[in-house]
């Protein structure tokens, strides 16, 4: 833990170098300077104690085109050594490539979870915009971004969590049944889960993987180190463990897949349906 002494001099240090910062963009910028006065206090406490933000500090630029506020927020992150953790959303949705989700494109940024950086979101004035008839148009990109200004973090992507959960459950339900109906002598798919699910893939290759897109994702959304490569090849048992210990923040050890299946309400569900399908 730093000493007082040492912490008054960080701060006095860091309030020098913004102080700087401000009167090198006047010298660089011309006929903004309360703007670059009301920018630098606005970053301030973010800037020299940063162990005390929890949430975004919001600055608001508005202002024509061609006024210098793009430029003013790219020459404070380079003066401020955050240009290589800059990351600039065009938020009328045309200029960033396929990113939907301001999430995605953090996870692709040199931007590290628990450090500082530095969004920009610009055009954010489309970003909520009519058409002709005075209508909303309708907005898909970037809608965490409201989370992320609000709670001062992105959520989780629980539409793929969710989906992802549901396709264990079938895979679960499926290797069970098969080992029940292999214990009986019958390799063959049995009517029963047929009726739930429908048909399986090509028999012998009915085992539940990731693909590398969707191992990618549940690496970002549940923020793993580990490889996507070695995430392909975890069993359900595996990556459903890793979902509860994400969704309720502590460590469960799966034994097996019984425990699974015992545990798991969507796999409880697909069983009351079973009985109330054979009782018909």
């Amino acid at each position: 833990m730093e000493s007082n002494e040492t912490l008054r001099a960080k701060i006095g240090a860091r309030s020098e170098r913004l102080r700087q910062i401000g009167a090198e963009l006047k010298t660089e910028l011309f006929g903004i300077d309360e703007v670059i006065d009301h920018v630098i206090d606005a970053v301030r406490a973010w800037y020299v104690l940063p162990d005390i933000i929890t949430r975004p500090v919001i600055v608001n630029l508005w202002g024509l085109t061609g006024t210098g506020k793009t430029q003013l927020t790219r020459s404070l992150a380079k003066k401020l050594g955050f240009y290589d953790r800059l990351i600039e959303v065009q938020m009328d949705g045309f200029s960033n490539g396929g990113g939907n989700t301001v999430s995605a494109m953090l996870s692709e940024s040199g931007i590290v979870q628990g450090n500082p950086g530095i969004l920009v979101l610009d055009e954010f004035q489309r970003f909520r915009t009519v058409d002709r008839d005075g209508k909303d148009r309708k907005v898909e990109r970037y809608m965490d971004v409201w989370t992320l200004l609000s709670d001062g973090k992105l959520p989780p992507n629980f539409s793929f969590l969710g989906e992802l959960e549901m396709k264990l459950a079938e895979a679960a339900y499926r290797e069970e049944r098969k080992r029940i109906k292999s214990l009986e002598g019958d390799e063959d798919e049995d009517e029963d889960t047929h009726h739930l699910f429908g048909s399986s893939t090509a028999k012998g290759d009915s085992k539940f993987s990731l693909t590398p897109y969707q191992a990618k994702d549940f690496k970002e959304t549940l923020k793993l180190n580990e490889a996507v490569v070695e995430i392909m090849t975890w069993s359900p048992t595996e990556l459903h463990a890793r979902l509860i210990v994400f969704k309720n923040g502590f460590f469960i050890n799966f034994t097996g897949i019984f425990r699974l299946l015992r545990d798991n309400p969507v796999i409880q569900y697909f069983q009351l349906e079973h009985e109330r399908y054979r009782a018909v």
